[in-house]
């Protein structure tokens, strides 16, 4: 009889979760691509907490339910590629989305927030979005409260329906200038954060290069391409 060699078993695909089905946690999950920019996961170690980061389709996702941290004392911090910036806040995930290396934007924050926000290395806060707009949304008093506790800079610089005042640029251009280190900015969404940090640049630096770190970090500016070659008068 002819002799048949044995087919060997196809690899086992790997789980969103990054484990093989039925095998070992797969430690090519969290290898980096250098195709996006830095991600920070507050208070989480991938090495011993191998399901807490889905990646599809060579993007990070945060799980559904997101993990407490390990050592709620020392939080680890590690570094993965992709736009957002992911802290762990007790049971809550906050979806930082980071400019540059002085600005990160994102949605809003509960006062409960603020420590795992000074963890991530900022010094400063700029609260961007009006009292009352929902809710169950904490008051910029509340937000104030625990930011002063916490020992980093506050500022309130609301931003409503009346849209952008050269007022507010001129606030938002002092809170970065006198914030010795990385600033958080949080509105609903981000977006009117991200829009008063862009304005607040005009005439700093190119208005590409503006739209562009803004577009990283998931913003589109381009409304504003005619507005940023020269400071907002």
């Amino acid at each position: 009889m002819p002799h048949h060699r044995p087919v060997s078993p196809p690899a086992r695909p790997l789980s969103l979760c990054g484990r093989a089905f039925g095998g070992r946690p797969a430690e090519a999950a969290f290898i980096p691509r250098a195709s996006h920019p830095p991600t920070v996961i507050l208070g989480l170690d991938p090495r011993t907490q191998p399901c807490a980061v889905r990646r599809m389709n060579g993007h990070t996702h945060p799980p559904p339910t997101p993990p407490r941290c390990t050592r709620p004392d020392k939080p680890f911090i590690t570094t993965l590629r992709k736009t957002a910036l992911y802290g762990v806040s007790g049971d809550r995930v906050l979806d930082i989305k980071k400019i540059n290396d002085r600005v990160s934007v994102s949605g809003q924050i509960q006062p409960a927030d603020v420590e795992a926000i000074k963890a991530a290395g900022f010094v400063s806060i700029i609260n961007n979005r009006p009292d009352g707009e929902a809710p169950d949304q904490p008051t910029a008093a509340e937000i104030k409260a625990a930011a002063e506790a916490a020992g980093l800079g506050y500022y309130d610089i609301p931003m409503g329906r009346e849209g952008v005042t050269p007022e507010m640029v001129a606030q938002t251009q002092a809170a970065l200038d006198a914030s010795n280190g990385p600033v958080f900015a949080f509105c609903r969404s981000g977006t009117r954060s991200t829009t008063l940090w862009a304005l607040s640049q005009a005439g700093e630096d190119s208005a590409d290069s503006i739209i562009g770190a803004a577009a990283k970090a998931g913003y589109d500016m381009q409304h504003l391409a005619a507005h940023l070659d020269k400071k907002l008068s």
